[in-house]
């Protein structure tokens, strides 16, 4: 009975306090990992709305006060 006993508790996996350690290690280099990245997204999404609302007023500011009531006498 001593060789079955040993034998079940073989197979039951105990983590050890470096197999913890070093989970928690992972898990938390995975968080901020992620969080870079999101905060890299969220700097991009903002550079870019940004870069569109300079481009859009500056479109409005080269076109002539006389092409835009051009257009909507043609219209």
């Amino acid at each position: 009975m001593s060789i079955h006993n040993s034998t079940t508790n073989s197979t039951i996996p105990i983590p050890n306090a470096k197999d913890a350690k070093d989970d928690l290690n992972l898990s938390l280099e995975l968080v901020m990992v992620l969080g870079i990245v999101l905060i890299g997204d969220i700097a991009m999404i903002f550079v870019v709305h940004k870069t569109e609302g300079y481009k859009e007023r500056k479109r409005k500011g080269k076109l002539p006060e006389k092409m835009n009531d051009a257009g909507d006498v043609e219209a």
